[in-house]
């Protein structure tokens, strides 16, 4: 993947967690922003386990 493409995944993935928190954060108020947005990268699904 070039640098190009992995910037617009990420990019797209901090505006899905944008536009999603306020939904996430009433269902579970003990999650920061920071790792509810870690939890939607790809990286973290694969390397780190499942946040709730």
């Amino acid at each position: 993947m070039s640098g190009n493409q992995q910037v617009r995944i990420e990019i797209q993935t901090f505006l899905q967690a944008l536009h999603s928190y306020p939904d996430r954060f009433a269902r579970n108020p003990g999650i920061t922003f920071e790792e509810y947005c870690r939890s939607l990268t790809p990286a973290a699904k694969t390397n780190s386990p499942p946040q709730n």
